[in-house]
Order: structure tokens, then C-alpha cells, then sequence
């Protein structure tokens, strides 16, 4: 019994993501260094706070009502992402694995979360978003001007140019097509 709590205190000291037992009133037993370290507060502050203070306030109802929704059907866990609020205020982004401990009569005994931090990652996500959009915008408007002209070229003067040059301008029409189509698809 005494190796087991070492290698479970071990675990849950050492371990790279946070983690938290907690009741099934939701509130909590314990947690890690490494879930205080992703929120900012100290072991002791952690405790006092609760899964509900720093649970993003659109989010807190939808894991409760996920959390009951497990104990209910009988699932044994379950894996979402969610916002967290930093000790200072800012929001964090994680993903929430949520599993049902029960015993051995079935009853529910605790929730072990495991939090992974995936802030940096949304946040890459999001700058490479806004960069896909302005760099498909900035392109987009001068090849709507490199087209409208190619297309007047087309139409008013293919009579008068030698076939040379209006193969030119059917390959630049054909190109800027393309690349039309290849902004759409961005």
C-alpha cells in the first residue's frame, strides 16, 4: 500500500500535464504542481479557488452538465477543449480529459482531469489564420485588376494584335485564373 501511494503521489507530482482528482460535487481533492504552474496560483490557492473559478464562464455549465452526463450514462471518460482564467485574468486554452473513477459497487467516486496546455497553439492557430486572410486579400486585389484588364484585352483588342499576342494574353487570363482559383481555395 505504501509503494502504491508512492508511485501514485510520484505520478501526480512529476507528471508534464495537470491534473486534478476531484469529488464528484466537483470539488477538488488534490492537484499538481503542473496544473498550478498552467493557472498561475500556488497549491494551496488552487484548492480555495476551484475547478469553478477558473473555468471560463461559457464553459463552466457545459462541463457540469458533460460531467453529470458520464456519471449518468455509465462513460468513462470523456475529452474536450476548454477556456481556463489564469490567476491573471487571461484566458488559457486546454484540453480536458475527464474520467469517472467508480467503485467497486459502480458507485462514482471521484473525477481524474488531465489537462494538457494548448494556449500557444490556439494562439498559432489564430496568427495563422489572420496571416492566410491578409496575404489572401493583398493578392487578391491586384489580381482582380490584372484580370478585369486582361479581360478588356480580350474583348475590345484581339482583332487588331498578332495571334502571338493573343496567345500571350490567353495564357496570362489562363494563369490569372488559376491563381484565382488557388485563392479561393486558401
Amino acid at each position: 500500500l505504501q509503494a502504491s501511494e508512492r508511485q501514485f503521489r510520484a505520478a501526480m507530482e512529476h507528471s508534464p500535464i495537470g491534473m486534478a482528482l476531484t469529488r464528484i460535487d466537483g470539488t477538488w481533492i488534490d492537484v499538481n504542481p503542473a496544473l498550478c504552474a498552467f493557472l498561475g496560483y500556488s497549491r494551496q490557492e488552487l484548492m480555495e479557488a476551484g475547478f469553478k473559478r477558473v473555468t471560463h464562464a461559457d464553459d463552466r455549465e457545459a462541463t457540469i452538465l458533460m460531467a453529470r452526463n458520464m456519471v449518468a450514462t455509465h462513460q468513462k471518460s470523456v475529452t474536450l477543449e476548454k477556456r481556463y482564467i489564469h490567476a491573471d485574468g487571461s484566458i488559457l486554452a486546454g484540453v480536458l480529459s475527464l474520467t469517472v473513477v467508480r467503485d467497486p459497487d459502480d458507485r462514482p467516486v471521484m473525477f481524474i482531469s488531465q489537462i494538457v496546455d494548448v494556449t500557444a497553439a490556439r494562439r498559432l492557430d489564430h496568427l495563422k489564420s489572420e496571416f492566410i486572410t491578409t496575404v489572401n486579400h493583398e493578392l487578391r486585389t491586384p489580381l482582380t485588376g490584372i484580370m478585369g484588364a486582361l479581360a478588356l484585352l480580350e474583348q475590345f483588342s484581339l482583332a487588331g494584335l498578332a495571334e502571338r499576342d493573343q496567345k500571350l494574353i490567353g495564357v496570362a487570363s489562363k494563369n490569372a485564373a488559376r491563381l484565382k482559383s488557388l485563392l479561393d481555395d486558401i
